[in-house]
């Protein structure tokens, strides 16, 4: 079994609202493996930022323990393209600033590129790309970084649903060839069982895990029509589901 490279332990975190302290989320215990993805899910509010601003070191827990064992890398819900700098130069940004860039990592560039469709791209501005080229830019990005932990904020929810489920796929096919642990936050139940190799949801008020699961779907049916034919996914969607329709009317 492959090490654990995040991990929470009995986390919690409140915040002050109106001198009052709030608890958002309570008691969490997770841990995501290298090659491993896994997805949270759970309705607006229900602390899943929380915990990546958590893990990304950004926010201190009230109580528990959070272990990182590598550096981490994060892809937020926006790209935040910078204009002047090319889709190739965006995507190195990070490894540039911290003096990093070289051949060798222009090479890993070229290649995750290549791997998201972006060759011909490379050499374009943002103000040139649709926002599907654009996302895959921003995610290129990441997956270049050193991070050995990967933190994604819903980064495909501003794509069309054709864009979505095709970077979808090839998301999750770079993560698990890179090695990385990924920590995938979504509102999107489906998105969740398509991408993940396990899904986790939150609930109530405080949050807590109210379901845990693997997601034991073969990779030869994890392409996006695939995948929503296998009873696995029928099963899991359903279930999920229902959670979520039990937390909107509390």
């Amino acid at each position: 079994m492959n090490q654990a490279l995040l991990r929470l332990d009995r986390v919690s975190k409140s915040f002050s609202l109106n001198s009052e302290s709030r608890a958002v989320i309570q008691d969490i215990n997770l841990e995501v493996r290298a090659g491993e993805i896994l997805c949270l899910v759970g309705r607006s509010g229900s602390g899943k930022s929380t915990i990546l601003n958590l893990c990304s070191g950004l926010l201190s827990p009230d109580s528990g323990q959070i272990e990182r064992s590598g550096q981490v890398a994060y892809a937020p819900q926006q790209d935040l393209l910078l204009p002047w700098r090319t889709v190739l130069d965006n995507a190195v940004l990070a490894l540039e600033v911290r003096g990093r860039k070289d051949q060798c990592t222009l090479k890993a560039a070229f290649s995750t590129l290549r791997a998201l469709g972006m060759t011909e791209a490379q050499a374009l501005f943002p103000e040139q790309l649709s926002g599907g080229m654009r996302q895959r830019t921003s995610l290129a990005r990441a997956l270049i970084q050193d991070g050995e932990i990967m933190l994604f904020d819903e980064p495909l929810s501003a794509l069309d649903f054709d864009a979505r489920l095709r970077l979808g796929k090839e998301l999750r096919d770079l993560i698990r060839r890179s090695g990385k642990a990924a920590l995938f936050v979504t509102h999107n139940i489906e998105e969740a069982i398509s991408i993940g190799d396990r899904v986790m949801m939150l609930g109530g008020r405080p949050a807590g895990i109210l379901f845990e699961s693997r997601i034991e779907i073969d990779e030869s049916l994890r392409d996006p029509v695939s995948v929503r034919k296998s009873p696995v996914f029928q099963a899991l969607f359903e279930k999920l589901w229902g959670l979520l329709a039990e937390e909107n009317t509390r």
